[in-house]
């Protein structure tokens, strides 16, 4: 086999005698199943802690909170209790933490997640013996730049165009950290270091500033007219235009499904201008466009017609929703690539499907791929037994 062809081999398991529940906060109506999950966890000599949000409002037992900061020391895996959205927020808890996340199945479809609330009482021997497998999901990274930064980037701005070149990186004379921004062990860097932190930047500032704010993930920026709040890289919460803040993380994000620029209004079409590698590449007029990973293939992706890709392809999906032309088809390119977006009016961008971020006329926004996360598997549940089960796919020869 040659080189090129190799793949990377699976991390190794390890035996987990502590976990995290995860869990909405408020669903009264998932009580009786997590106090079901807990005492099974705890029969088996397994550690559980929940978090304080969701203890109060599930009745669960005072002793058993724990706090967001402590999930690093309290447990050695995240346990989402719910579907595939559940899921996905407790992969956001794990950012920077490196813990696998285990899904427990409660919704309708949990393509995601690894096992049915039945199943987990003959799970859990697997999970402190290291005898479950652990599957790899490459994230998406995505950095917006405000159209209000633009007026005095001047020059600096080949500097950014150089590094976000798949294949010209270590020529774009930039900081080593900027380019390592993909690493996991930036994550926990980002957010120590912007705690506490009144993080405004000047409408003046010029590119290599911001580019090497996010290079130090420095917090004593020049003071900016208006202030913005900062985006937490574990939790991502909601927040509009007004809110975000141009500091330490420089509004970076992470997506494990896929990021979709929209229109605003449910009338009319977006015009989506779209460059790989600083290259244009296609003009999309349609109601929306999905850049999604191999593993957001199967979600909103394939609804708007768009491939099914295997998790461990390192590639990005791009597939316009309801174009307004036949020609205008899905494209796979690879994740090496650097893609830029940028609209003819005011937009949005929905993280997830859980997190909705303006996206104004003069912004861009850079995708490309990032680091992955670990999602804990039953050994014998493969990707594409969970396409048949759930999608109907493929099947016996009869």
């Amino acid at each position: 086999m040659r080189e090129s062809q190799k793949v990377a081999a699976k991390p190794k398991p390890q035996k987990i005698d502590k976990i995290a529940l995860i869990v909405r906060p408020e669903s009264p109506e998932l009580a009786d199943a997590c106090k079901e999950v807990i005492a099974i966890f705890e029969r088996f000599g397994v550690e559980v802690c929940v978090l304080e949000s969701s203890v109060a409002s599930l009745g669960l037992d005072p002793r058993l909170a724990c706090k967001e900061s402590e999930l690093g020391e309290r447990a050695q895996a995240l346990v989402s209790l719910g579907g595939d959205g559940t899921l996905i927020s407790a992969v956001r808890k794990s950012l920077g933490l490196g813990l696998p996340v285990l899904g427990i199945n409660m919704g309708r479809l949990g393509f995601l997640t690894a096992i049915k609330p039945s199943e987990l009482e003959e799970f859990v021997p697997l999970l402190k013996s290291g005898g479950y497998v652990i599957d790899s999901h490459h994230l998406l990274q995505g950095l917006l730049m405000d159209s209000q930064e633009d007026s005095a980037l001047g020059e600096q701005f080949d500097k950014i165009e150089n590094f976000v070149k798949g294949t010209d990186r270590e020529s774009a004379n930039l900081p080593q950290n900027f380019q390592n921004l993909q690493s996991p062990t930036a994550i926990p860097r980002i957010l120590e270091e912007k705690k506490g932190a009144e993080c405004e930047k000047s409408a003046s500032s010029s590119l290599r500033d911001t580019a090497e704010a996010v290079a130090r993930q420095s917090t004593h920026n020049a003071q900016k007219s208006k202030k913005v709040d900062s985006m937490d890289c574990h939790d991502l919460p909601s927040k509009s235009r007004n809110d975000r803040k141009l500091d330490s993380s420089e509004n970076i994000f992470y997506v494990l499904n896929e990021i979709l620029i929209t229109k605003k209004d449910i009338s009319g079409m977006t015009k989506i201008y779209a460059t790989i590698n600083n290259e244009h590449f296609h003009t999309y007029r349609a109601d929306g466009l999905i850049i999604a990973t191999p593993t957001g293939s199967s979600a909103y992706n394939i609804s708007a017609g768009g491939s099914l890709v295997h998790p461990q392809c390192r590639v990005i999906l791009l597939t316009p929703v309801c174009a307004h032309s036949l020609t205008q088809r899905p494209m796979i390119v690879s994740d090496n690539f650097c893609l830029q977006f940028s609209v003819e009016e005011d937009s949005v961008i929905m993280l997830d499907g859980q997190e909705r971020i303006d996206f104004r006329k003069g912004d861009t926004l850079f995708v490309q791929g990032s680091f992955p996360i670990q999602l804990i598997q039953h050994p014998k549940r493969s990707y594409f037994a969970v396409l048949e089960e759930k999608f109907g796919l493929g099947g016996k020869q009869v």
